[in-house]
């Protein structure tokens, strides 16, 4: 009778044993299953907490940091290779702004020229006696115009104006290396004029590998200055500049019209 009368208690959630079942010391009277207070005593571990929760192994770490760091470097050197190709355009511009520079100023001299009536009124000479020399190149070009030069090098002389007060001054272009000059002398009203100095010259452009000059003469084309002696009168010329070194060179050329 007392085993059957536990065993329904125990059915019914009737708290027998206030130590296994705090709750009825709490006032519950019947079950369990309805008693808050009952409900409330029964909490999990925090054994049992704890493992629902997982964390990262050592090994996944380390994967996802090798994995960062291959796209860092990956991300490194594209951002690189951008860096340099901005670069190479950047300088690659800025050359080519300097030669249009430089070879718009060539024809601007050459456009600016003296008159042949002026050079000649004068003296036919540049104050060196370069026309006691037998110049080729002086009969296919304008007087203003003299291509000359003494021990090996040579030169472009151009008496350009007119300057203040109608005066005219001598500008002077030549290769010094491989870099590219021009000096201009001062001003005057007389000839002849004074001779600009080498000293003085400007560097306008560097990296120069050949400077030259190339005269239009009428049934024979484009011609090397120096010319030959029986050459006519040009009526065109080209300004040939090379830059760069050997097997990476680039020419340009500049084109003026000699009315």
């Amino acid at each position: 009778m007392a085993g059957r009368r536990g065993r329904a208690a125990r059915r019914d959630g009737y708290v027998a044993n206030p130590r296994r079942y705090p709750a009825a010391q709490a006032g519950c009277a019947t079950s369990r299953r309805r008693c808050p207070a009952a409900q409330a005593g029964r909490t999990k571990s925090p054994r049992g907490a704890g493992a629902d929760q997982r964390g990262f192994t050592l090994i996944e770490v380390l994967v996802a940091v090798a994995l960062m760091a291959i796209v860092s470097v990956m991300s490194w050197r594209g951002l690189d290779s951008v860096v340099r190709a901005r670069d190479h355009v950047a300088g690659e511009a800025q050359r080519d702004d300097a030669l249009l520079r430089v070879l718009g100023q060539l024809a601007t001299d050459v456009r600016m020229r003296a008159p042949d009536a002026v050079v000649t009124g004068g003296t036919a000479a540049h104050t060196d006696g370069a026309a006691a020399r037998a110049d080729s190149a002086a009969e296919v070009l304008p007087p203003a115009l003299r291509l000359d030069g003494e021990g090996g090098l040579m030169y472009l002389d151009i008496v350009r104006g007119p300057a203040e007060a109608g005066a005219w001054h001598r500008v002077r272009w030549w290769r010094d290396g491989s870099v590219l000059r021009r000096a201009v002398a001062p001003a005057s009203d007389a000839f002849p004029l004074p001779e600009p100095v080498a000293q003085a010259g400007a560097a306008v452009l560097d990296g120069v590998s050949d400077f030259a000059m190339q005269a239009w003469i009428p049934g024979q084309g484009w011609t090397p200055l120096p010319a030959p002696p029986s050459a006519p009168a040009a009526t065109g010329l080209a300004f040939v500049v090379q830059t760069g070194e050997a097997g990476a060179t680039q020419t340009y050329r500049r084109v003026v019209a000699l009315p």
